[in-house]
């Protein structure tokens, strides 16, 4: 294979470092890996009560698997015997309480960590009152990594790539509906990724966006536990199973 992509994936499986391995395995030598994962532990909320909003987005954060994911992907992929060609770190800001919604299920996450003991009912409350109501301002890093593969990779059987070449993997996000911020993030990472020659579909925000393939090999890693929304939107984290 010469080109894989691994799009807000590696956050929910059980080994990230062995799905590497095998992105590594069925890469030719010389064969290109794009990734892209936030930092979910990046995550901050503003808000007057400075207590509830570092405890609620501690909350959310730990709804994911591997919430340190983005920042480890240079040092995994240099692990699973990669050359990392690209880093990159932008940050994913909102500033209207509903996209922010849309993508970080707020109103959900508030009665999780209620739930949970980690933030009070009343405060919750109150919490959630200001930030629909008043100025709104919520980010966290999204990072993007590509690198290729190192050296020669070892005899692998036609069973074990046979169907693999120019699929995507994964349910798509149905059309419509308006690009929160993740979107523009997303698109400048996806847009570096097609400059390495990893080039497929990204599901963006609500709707997907396409961009043209350069090469016909080209596989979408998914695990099939979301639908590229954030997982603390969509209910399927690792608190929710």
């Amino acid at each position: 294979m010469d080109r894989a992509r691994a799009d807000r994936v590696l956050q929910h499986v059980a080994d990230p470092a062995q799905a590497l391995a095998e992105l590594r395995r069925v890469l030719r030598p010389g064969g290109v890996v794009g990734m892209a994962e936030p930092g979910w532990e990046t995550l901050v909320i503003d808000d007057i009560d400075v207590i509830t909003s570092r405890a609620m987005a501690r909350s959310m954060a730990g709804q994911v698997r591997n919430n340190v994911i983005g920042r480890q992907l240079a040092r995994l992929a240099t692990e699973a015997q990669f050359a990392v060609r690209t880093v990159d770190a932008s940050v994913v800001m909102f500033r209207d309480f509903d996209a922010a919604e849309q993508i970080l299920g707020l109103r959900r996450n508030a009665v999780r960590a209620v739930h949970g003991g980690a933030v009070d009912q009343t405060a919750a409350g109150s919490w959630l009152d200001r930030l629909a109501s008043g100025s709104f301002l919520a980010c966290f890093t999204f990072f993007a990594v590509t690198a290729s593969a190192r050296g020669v990779n070892r005899a692998r059987s036609r069973r074990a790539t046979a169907g693999r070449t120019g699929r995507t993997l994964g349910p798509e996000l149905p059309a419509g509906g308006h690009d929160p911020p993740l979107a523009t993030v997303a698109r400048n990472a996806v847009t570096r990724m097609k400059a390495a020659g990893c080039g497929a579909m990204l599901a963006l925000g609500t709707r997907p966006f396409v961009l043209p393939s350069p090469v016909d090999k080209i596989v979408r890693v998914h695990p099939g536990c979301g639908v590229g929304r954030s997982p603390l939107a969509t209910g399927r984290s690792e608190m929710a199973r």
